[in-house]
């Protein structure tokens, strides 16, 4: 697996160096505002610091969207990976022959009670604690003839 990084984009870049120039002519303006006394050169450099300072903010903004997109993006990326890692690795199937294909059961108690419909790991845990046996009736979800559990599962 690559590991991607964050590479910021050119246009976050351009924003930020719009904002420094306005902020940095702000203060050029408010300096020759004050030696002058000129109130119009002042509300210049006042309305150019507030637009470089709304700049910087636009930069900041769109580079956390950005990364959030990315990062967003790279968990998505992950996330598909291990499912289809999970889906194409070979199951380990309890069954007697791999072309089985897994499906639900129900399983006949001693009792006559049906029960299900159950999944494999569900069966093999009866199993495993004894509450059936590879004799117990079984049938898989679909059929309609009662088997040997013993037929659908290897026993271990």
């Amino acid at each position: 697996m690559s590991k991607r990084k964050y590479e910021r984009p050119m246009r976050i870049g351009i924003l930020e160096v719009i904002a420094c120039l306005c902020i940095v002519g702000s203060f050029f303006a408010l300096a020759v505002a004050a030696s002058r006394h000129d109130i119009p050169t002042a509300l210049a450099g006042a309305a150019l610091l507030f637009g470089g300072l709304i700049y910087l903010i636009l930069a900041g903004i769109a580079d956390a969207v950005q990364r959030a997109a990315f990062h967003g993006e790279r968990a998505a990326d992950l996330l598909e990976r291990l499912v289809l890692t999970k889906a194409s690795e070979p199951a380990p199937l309890p069954y007697k022959s791999s072309q089985q294909k897994a499906r639900r059961f129900y399983i006949q108690e001693p009792d006559g009670v049906s029960v299900g419909p159950l999944d494999e790991a569900q069966v093999q845990q009866m199993l495993n604690n004894g509450r059936v046996t590879e004799e117990t009736n079984a049938m898989r979800e679909g059929e309609d003839e009662w088997k040997r559990l013993g037929s659908f599962f290897a026993a271990r």
